[in-house]
This record gives structure tokens, C-alpha cells and sequence, in this order.
């Protein structure tokens, strides 16, 4: 339970470095 929580922090957190690296790209 913990473990996953902590996989899903990783996730959102990857997710919005992925968006901010997606965007400084674009721009």
C-alpha cells in the first residue's frame, strides 16, 4: 500500500516534469 503510494507520487511527479520539459520544447 505504501509502496504503491509512493510509485504513485513518483508517477505524478514524472508526469509534470514530463509536461514542463513538453512545454519549454514547444516554446
Amino acid at each position: 500500500m505504501v509502496k504503491g503510494y509512493v510509485g504513485n507520487e513518483m508517477f505524478e511527479k514524472a508526469l509534470d516534469l514530463f509536461e514542463q520539459i513538453h512545454l519549454s520544447l514547444t516554446n
